[in-house]
């Protein structure tokens, strides 16, 4: 695994998205009744290969998926605000989309895309599940 690729992925939303309190790897953190060290908003960051292709006998070309979480501590009960809290949920999860969409960090791979979101609410959090892709050169 690329950590350079990693931590770029984690600085960048750390550097451009202010309103993103924790940013760091997914453990399994929102899986758990106690999400100890986390404050919200979050984004929990993973990263998988689901392809590599080898080129030549020196180079591989390496299918990158990004997976984040960005999650949000609902606030309870629902009331005349949620409206202007769902409004801001959606504003964030698109900044972080506006950062990393086509970005390349420089060239250390492939600009990114965005292949999906999947929304879901569970133990009082609304977390947006993305996925984005990119692929990069990696020498044998």
């Amino acid at each position: 695994m690329n950590k350079e690729i990693f931590i770029a992925v984690c600085e960048r939303i750390k550097n451009q998205v202010a309103e993103i309190q924790c940013v760091g790897e997914d453990r399994g953190q929102l899986d758990v009744e106690e999400q100890n060290g986390l404050t919200f908003p979050c984004c929990l960051v993973d990263m998988a290969y689901p392809t590599c292709k080898t080129v030549n006998r020196q180079l591989q070309q390496i299918g990158v998926q990004i997976g984040l979480k960005i999650a949000f501590n609902l606030a309870e009960p629902a009331n005349a605000a949620a409206e202007d809290e769902t409004a801001e949920r959606m504003d964030i999860v698109q900044k972080i989309h506006r950062t990393l969409q086509s970005w390349s960090a420089d060239g250390l791979f492939f600009p990114m895309q965005r292949v999906k979101i999947v929304p879901q609410t569970k133990r009082g959090l609304k977390i947006y599940e993305c996925t984005y892709v990119m692929e990069y050169h990696e020498k044998i």
